[in-house]
């Protein structure tokens, strides 16, 4: 299912007029931080994140959510923003897609 949403996320790059934003939040962080993993290697996640960077998606995990669950994120290209932050950026998007 991860892979499935990355997957579509690049999908949504290919209209050049939408701006996508892929949010890491709650349990999600735990794909974040776990794209080194050979679970995740397995089911093409690197590569989708790596495709995503390269047609300039922001790439945002929830702060808030990786400290509670003692987790780091290791990927460079993955901003860790606070909660409220993450909060902003949804409530003034046009469209949010849930995974």
């Amino acid at each position: 299912r991860n892979s499935e949403a990355l997957r579509c996320a690049v999908g949504l790059t290919i209209e050049e007029e939408n701006r996508v934003q892929v949010l890491f939040m709650g349990d999600g962080v735990w794909t974040a931080a776990s794209l080194d993993c050979p679970a995740a290697q397995k089911h093409d996640l690197p590569k989708h994140v790596e495709t995503l960077k390269m047609m300039e998606v922001e790439l945002i995990v929830e702060e808030e959510a990786l400290v509670s669950r003692g987790l780091k994120v290791s990927q460079e290209e993955i901003t860790t923003k606070p909660r409220q932050v993450i909060n902003e950026a949804i409530k003034s998007a046009n469209v949010v897609m849930a995974f």
